[in-house]
């Protein structure tokens, strides 16, 4: 974020489904405090946690009315 520069790209999405990734846009992204996991959420009504040093899908949450988004 500091930088502005991406550093990483999660396979999957719309182009490839079977990998798990957002298939709609990311409103959400929670860091955990040790940086080893990745929350995100989105359009797609999911909740997905990434294991951040594998840059691997560990579990998708769903059942979500709606987008999701960042709340203050």
């Amino acid at each position: 974020m500091e930088t502005n520069t991406r550093l990483f790209t999660f396979k999957g999405g719309r182009d490839k489904p079977e990998l798990g990734g957002h298939t709609n846009q990311v409103y959400s992204i929670a860091v955990s405090s040790d940086g080893r996991l990745l929350a995100s959420g989105g359009m797609d009504n999911k909740i997905r946690i990434w294991d951040a040093q594998n840059n691997k899908l560990l579990d998708t949450f769903s059942g979500h009315k709606d987008f999701i988004t960042v709340s203050h």
